[in-house]
């Protein structure tokens, strides 16, 4: 896939490069993302439309790519935390409600993050940061 990405030490994220909720969201990550385990893409890219086609994604918001399977909606977002120190706990607790209940607080987020988050500007990676993107 890329030099920066080993699927066996690291995760994808792909994300929409267009929603300011998205950006700030894989921002939130970077800087908890402590062990260098995710990496990014945008769904735009040539690699995220590839990796949409590959998997068959449905979604246009945050997918998440690990050990060859790619997880959308609350799932993804419930592995993401528990790769995260500081949401371990969250994603546990998450994790009780039914994958359906957490699908529609996730379908009504992502259906209106545009409008809640507006400003489409593209986040530049700090230069430290920069390996993360593929």
């Amino acid at each position: 896939m890329d030099k920066g990405f080993d699927s066996n030490k690291n995760a994808l994220v792909l994300f929409d490069g267009t929603c300011n909720f998205c950006n700030r969201s894989i921002l939130f990550i970077i800087k908890r993302d402590k062990n260098d385990y995710f990496r990014f893409t945008s769904l735009q890219s040539e690699l995220g439309k590839a990796l949409r086609i590959k998997y068959n994604i449905q979604s246009d918001s945050i997918v998440l790519i690990k050990n060859e399977t790619a997880y959308e909606q609350s799932e993804a977002v419930l592995i993401i935390g528990k790769h995260l120190r500081f949401l371990k706990g969250v994603s546990a607790f998450a994790l009780l409600f039914p994958r359906r209940f957490l699908n529609k607080i996730y379908d009504f987020i992502a259906r209106h993050r545009l409008k809640l988050f507006p400003n489409n500007k593209c986040v530049i990676p700090k230069k430290e940061w920069q390996h993360k993107f593929l």
